[in-house]
C-alpha cells in the first residue's frame, strides 16, 4: 500500500498536520509514524503540565529566526485565531490569562492531546509507535521510509516533524536533522534554547533560591535583553523564565566572555530610595554583624552571597560598622546591577526548544514544502524558528502543521 502522506514524528506539528489533512481529504490516507511508545508525550509536559498552546500575540518580536523575513510573512497568516478555531473543532474549550496565554480551561495538557487523539481514532488513522526509521528514500513518485526489523512504509508525501535537540526523553532527539540530510538539505547550527545559563560565579549555596528580578544582558556595551519576573538559581547556573528567554539571544562561543548578564534584586525601587534604606539600617545597626545587613530584605543565602561579593570580608563577625558610606553606595549599586558572566547553556536535557534548524530560505513559506526535494515538508520545531516562553513554539507546531496538512490536501484535490 502506498500512503497519501506519510507523517514522521507524532508530536504538535506532526498530529495537527495529520487533522488538518484528514479534514481536507477525508478520502485520502494518512499514517503517523512515530518513535516513542505514544504520541504526543511532550505536549503532555508543556506549560507545566498545563499546556500553553499559544498567545494573543503573536508577533515578529517573539520569534528568533536568520530568516525573519521570510518568518514575518509566515506568522502573518497564522493568527492566535486560527489556533482557536483548530482545537474548538476537535472539542477543546479554552481560556486566555491576564497575560495574553492561552490555556485549555480545565489547565490540563492531557485533554489537549486527547481531543486530538480522539479525532485520530475516529478517523481510522493509523498510528505506529515505538518505530525507529533507519532512512528514507524517494524514487520519482513515493517515498519509501525504512523502519528497524519492520516492513519499509511507501507514502506520496512525508512530512518530517520529529523537533529539534531540546528535552530528548520526551522524543526529541535531532533525527530528523539527519533524515533532512539525506535530501541535501542543511542546518542552521543547533544550540539549546529556552534553557538555564551557566555561571562560574553561582555556586551551590545558591541552589534552589528564588528571587524576583530584573534581567539584562549586554553583548559588549549594546544591551540585547531585558526582562523581569523570577529567577531560580541551579546548581552552577540561572533559571526561570527572564534567564530562559534570554538565551534565545546568548550565543556560546569563545567569544562568549563578550556576554555579561546584570541582576536588579529591587526593580521596583530606584536606586536613591535603596540608598537611603541601606543608609538607615547602617547608622542604626552599627553592632550588628555585617552578615545580618540585608535581612529582611532578601533571601538569607542570597544575601549573604551578594555582600561576599561587594564587601571586603576579611572574616565572618565582620560589622556593619565597619562598611563607609561609599561602602553603602556601591553595595546599593551592586544590587541593582549585579553582573554575572554567563558561560553556556546547560544541557539540552534542561531545555525546551531549540534554536537552529532547517533554513526557512530551504522552503516555501507557503506550504512548508521543501524546495529541495518536491513532497518532502517541514513543520515545528526542526525548522530554524524559536519563540519566547508564553506558547509561541506551540503556536507555531500546530500551525506549521496545519498549513501543511491543508497544502497537501489541497494539491490531491486538483
Amino acid at each position: 500500500m502506498i500512503f497519501d502522506f506519510a507523517v514522521i514524528g507524532g508530536g504538535a506539528a506532526g498530529l495537527s498536520a495529520a487533522i488538518s489533512f484528514h479534514n481536507s481529504e477525508p478520502q485520502k490516507t494518512v499514517i503517523i509514524i512515530e518513535r516513542l511508545d505514544r504520541i504526543g508525550k511532550k505536549i503532555l509536559a508543556t506549560g507545566n503540565g498545563r499546556c500553553n498552546l499559544s498567545n494573543i500575540d503573536i508577533s515578529l518580536g517573539k520569534y528568533t529566526s536568520t530568516s525573519p523575513a521570510i518568518l514575518l510573512k509566515m506568522i502573518s497568516k497564522m493568527p492566535t485565531s486560527a489556533t482557536l478555531d483548530f482545537f474548538s473543532q476537535l472539542g477543546l474549550f479554552c481560556r486566555t490569562d491576564v497575560d495574553g496565554r492561552i490555556y485549555p480551561y480545565c489547565n490540563q495538557a492531557s485533554v489537549v492531546l486527547d481531543v486530538m487523539r480522539n479525532y485520530i481514532l475516529e478517523a481510522n488513522i493509523p498510528v505506529l509507535c515505538s518505530m525507529n526509521i533507519s532512512s528514507l528514500s524517494k524514487a520519482p513518485n513515493c517515498f519509501t521510509i525504512y523502519i528497524e526489523n519492520q516492513e519499509a512504509i511507501y507514502a506520496k508525501s512525508v512530512l518530517i516533524s520529529t523537533g529539534g535537540c531540546a528535552t530528548p526523553n520526551l522524543g526529541s532527539n535531532g533525527s530528523g536533522f539527519s533524515y533532512s540530510r539525506m535530501f541535501q538539505h542543511s542546518t542552521i547550527p543547533l544550540c539549546p534554547c529556552l534553557v538555564p545559563i551557566e555561571s562560574n560565579i553561582i555556586d551551590k549555596s545558591l541552589k534552589g533560591v528564588r528571587t524576583h528580578c530584573k534581567v539584562s544582558m549586554y553583548k559588549g556595551n549594546s544591551q540585547i535583553f531585558d526582562g523581569i519576573g523570577e529567577v531560580q538559581f541551579v546548581e552552577g547556573g540561572i533559571s526561570g523564565i527572564p534567564i530562559f528567554q534570554l538565551s534565545r539571544f546568548f550565543e556560546t562561543s569563545s567569544k562568549s566572555n563578550e556576554y555579561t548578564i546584570f541582576m536588579d534584586f529591587f526593580p521596583e525601587i530606584t536606586l536613591e530610595a535603596l540608598r537611603q534604606e541601606l543608609t538607615i539600617r547602617w547608622k542604626s545597626g552599627y553592632d550588628k554583624l555585617l552578615i545580618n545587613f540585608l535581612v529582611g530584605m532578601l533571601n538569607n543565602r542570597l544575601a549573604l552571597f551578594l555582600l561576599k561579593h561587594l564587601c571586603s570580608l576579611s572574616q565572618r563577625y565582620a560589622r556593619i560598622s565597619d562598611l563607609s558610606e561609599s561602602d553603602i553606595l556601591f553595595i546599593t549599586k551592586g544590587l541593582k546591577r549585579f553582573p554575572i558572566s554567563p558561560s553556556r547553556h546547560l544541557a539540552w536535557n534542561k531545555a525546551q526548544a531549540t534554536k537552529g534548524g532547517i533554513p526557512l530560505t530551504e522552503i516555501n513559506p507557503e506550504t512548508c514544502e521543501s524546495l529541495i526535494c518536491p513532497n518532502l515538508y517541514f513543520a515545528g520545531e526542526i525548522l530554524d524558528v524559536v519563540g519566547e516562553c508564553g506558547g509561541y513554539n506551540l503556536h507555531w507546531a500546530w500551525n506549521t502543521g496545519i498549513l501543511v496538512g491543508k497544502a497537501i490536501g489541497n494539491r490531491l484535490s486538483q
